[in-house]
């Protein structure tokens, strides 16, 4: 097996490029993450405030 690179070292710069690929890198976890936090964020908000209006509806006086 060959490799492309011998260092860690290089691996990071990657021959002059590795600031830009790197960020690129950083940049897309990043948006993926916040796609998927977003709406899952969202549900839990929406599913607590069903609960808590359910809850206020359950004991509120007839």
């Amino acid at each position: 097996m060959n490799f492309q690179f011998e260092s860690l070292a290089e691996l990071l710069a990657m021959k002059g490029h590795g600031p830009f690929v790197w960020s690129a890198y950083s940049i897309s976890i990043i948006a993926f993450a916040y796609l998927i936090w977003t709406p899952v964020k969202s549900y839990r908000d929406m599913v607590n405030r069903e609960l808590k209006k359910r809850s206020r509806e359950e004991n509120a006086p007839d």
